[in-house]
């Protein structure tokens, strides 16, 4: 416990220090290499500052996402903020396709001159949110994008409340005509589960994904009267295993890792899952 603290400190000190350079009230973007793409990042906002200081981002979470994907998959990211996992799905499903949701204009605009930048030819950006409806719906924007929600969760100050558009995962698929989708990362700051309720035809079929990506964080989850645990125990009725990254691979997501690991991969239990071990 104490190496693991000591691991963790230089890179919490160099972040605080970094708010020096990169004040939070002055957006600046910069461009950084990371994990094989370009990406232009928001270096006043936490996750461009990870990226910009520590020259990585989630690292393990990355590594087993990455080793997840196949050259062919469809993917989808619901949540892609600057389009960090959108260019490793990009890069990693080089033969198949990535759709990038995100309601931030900002985001969008980042996220699509990353595209270019880096000549991935197989990403479709839609500035749009991702829930339980089509149509058209309030959202929270807060001063740091990351923390935006349909909900005022509080981690990050409001700045603008607007209307953006949304769709359902369910009408998405039944648009792209029921083909199948692989991969779904979902980070949408507590509406995991208004995602979920949007899937029930995705989630049902016998093509349903192979691997679903979400952070899930009660600190969020109780803004939309939901939980970890009920999400867990939802996934697994929908024929999903739960687990969390480790050195060396996947190890089953427990009661014990609630809250401590964010991001949790959902394997379909028919599918190949030699990348996981108890």
């Amino acid at each position: 416990m104490l190496m693991a603290a000591l691991r963790v400190w230089p890179a919490r000190f160099l972040l605080r220090i970094s708010e020096w350079w990169y004040p939070k009230a002055v957006p600046r973007v910069l461009q950084r290499r990371i994990d094989g793409s370009w990406l232009l990042v928001l270096a006043n906002e936490d996750v461009g500052r990870q990226i910009v200081v520590l020259r990585r981002y989630e690292q393990r979470d990355s590594r087993a996402f990455e080793a997840l994907i196949r050259p062919t998959d469809r993917c989808v990211d619901v949540g892609a903020n600057v389009g960090y996992f959108t260019m490793l799905m990009a890069r990693s499903a080089f033969r198949g396709s990535v759709v990038a949701f995100d309601p931030i204009p900002l985001n969008q605009a980042l996220l699509r001159a990353s595209v270019e930048l880096n000549g991935y030819g197989n990403v479709q950006a839609l500035c749009g949110a991702v829930g339980n409806c089509d149509g058209t719906v309030a959202f929270v924007e807060a001063v740091d994008g990351a923390y935006s929600s349909l909900v005022d969760t509080g981690r990050s100050k409001a700045a603008v409340r607007r209307d953006v558009p949304i769709c359902t995962l369910d009408s998405h698929w039944v648009s792209l005509g029921r083909v199948p989708i692989d991969v779904v990362k979902v980070d949408v700051e507590g509406a995991e589960g208004l995602v979920l309720d949007g899937a029930c035809q995705l989630l049902a079929c016998d093509s349903r994904p192979r691997v679903i990506m979400m952070e899930l964080c009660d600190e969020n989850l109780t803004a939309f009267g939901t939980s970890v645990k009920r999400l867990v125990v939802r996934m697994e009725e929908s024929g999903y295993t739960a687990w969390i990254a480790s050195h060396g691979g996947l190890n089953r997501f427990e009661p014990r890792h609630y809250n401590v690991h964010f991001n949790v991969f959902f394997l379909r239990r028919d599918a190949d899952s030699n990348s996981a071990r108890e």
